[in-house]
């Protein structure tokens, strides 16, 4: 009991003095300020004065605005994994979603490897991009780059800043979809070969939910005019590999995810 009223004590003391303390500075800066003022108005030229507090307000409200735009938060990109909050949308997502499973193609059907041959590179604008944008300057040079946007604004900006960057705007396409995110080599269509001449491509069920991104192979299949199957898996897309011989492999991640 003893100790407690001393601690008490003291700390009644100490937070009499901090109130005290505080109390003396405020008034000595008071003081002080009000003595400034006083000789300002005594001794100094006022146009000089008020030039020179104009000065002071004009830097103050410039460092104050540089300092909030730098403040501003930026866009979130979604990774290439699922965030908590997704996780648990998932768990319903994943049986109310949409998906038109079709039948098969008829005739020999060859899964196109990924070094084959190709005529474009799809990269999606997500407030920025997920490869440097002197990367889609070199492909432009060798490939078409189909950009998926959200609409003509956005379309207008990427356009100003792959022409700021070097890249060839004349192999430039723009497919208008407002992505989730820029994982691509995710979510962006399988091609396969009909008959090892017709081009057709393959539409599963993605692995998160996100639905913009979920129907970028739809989309992409009307924007070229050619068909699209459904095939009922669900799958990550990225998580695949073929060699065009008729070998494909994923991890098992395909397989928990489907039984």
């Amino acid at each position: 009991m003893h100790t407690n009223l001393t601690k008490n004590k003291q700390f009644r003391e100490f937070r009499f003095f901090k109130i005290y303390s505080f109390l003396c500075n405020f008034i000595n800066k008071i003081y002080l300020n009000t003595a400034f003022i006083i000789i300002c108005f005594k001794y100094i030229d006022m146009k000089k004065l008020t030039v020179f507090l104009l000065f002071v307000l004009l830097f103050t409200l410039t460092v104050f605005k540089s300092f909030s735009q730098n403040d501003v938060p930026k866009k979130y990109h979604l990774t290439h994994e699922m965030s908590a909050a997704e996780k648990e949308l998932m768990k319903t997502y994943s049986h109310t979603r949409t998906f038109s499973e079709t039948a098969p193609p008829t005739g020999e059907i060859r899964n196109v490897a990924e070094w084959e041959p190709m005529e474009s590179v799809i990269v999606a604008y997500d407030g920025g991009f997920g490869v440097p944008v002197s990367l889609i300057a070199d492909m432009s040079q060798v490939s078409d780059i189909t950009t998926i946007v959200a609409n003509s604004s956005e379309e207008n900006s990427v356009r100003n800043t792959y022409s700021s960057n070097g890249v060839n705007l004349s192999r430039c396409h723009f497919m208008y979809q407002d992505p989730n995110s820029w994982w691509t080599r995710d979510y962006s269509p399988w091609f396969i070969a009909v008959d090892n001449s017709e081009v057709a491509i393959i539409n599963f069920p993605y692995n998160r939910p996100r639905p913009n991104d979920d129907d970028v192979p739809i989309l992409t299949a009307n924007e070229l005019g050619i068909d699209l199957y459904g095939m009922n898996v669900t799958h990550t897309g990225g998580n695949y590999m073929c060699d065009g011989y008729g070998t494909a492999v994923s991890t098992d991640l395909v397989w928990d995810e489907n039984t």
